[in-house]
């Protein structure tokens, strides 16, 4: 998902949110999983296939919870632009850095949302107050 302004959204067709890795486990590997102990039960005491489906819907419903989880984020993420936000993180030297001001842009890095307060770029987690900006008059 990229954001190109405050006021435009565009989605790629292939969503990096949800791209495999190495380490999580996808409905083929579960599939490849259940076809390899197919193949190899005892016959004589078969297995009960009502396992597997069991096995099956609640490996969909993890996934769908899952991108309820991105969606919910990125909505979350989106409504903070234009918003007074006060973020804090530790600099190298240990020092706590808290900064205040309008978001003026949202990303996508590593999979991890990040929001920017001028050129300040700062994750989710650090965010400790969000306020609506007032107008002056």
């Amino acid at each position: 998902m990229t954001i190109n302004n405050t006021n435009s959204v565009s989605q790629t067709t292939s969503n990096s949110w949800f791209e495999e890795s190495k380490d999580q486990v996808s409905v083929e590997n579960f599939l490849e999983l259940m076809v390899a102990q197919l193949k190899n039960q005892d016959f004589t005491n078969p297995v009960d296939d009502t396992q597997y489906i069991a096995q099956l819907a609640q490996f969909a419903t993890m996934q769908s919870m899952q991108e309820l989880n991105y969606y919910s984020q990125s909505n979350y993420v989106i409504s903070m632009v234009g918003k007074e936000v006060t973020a804090s993180k530790i600099s190298v030297g240990g020092k706590l850095e808290t900064v205040t001001g309008v978001v003026t842009k949202i990303s996508l890095v590593d999979k991890q949302f990040a929001i920017f307060i001028g050129d300040e770029m700062f994750s989710l987690s650090q965010i400790m107050e969000v306020k609506q900006v007032t107008e002056s008059k």
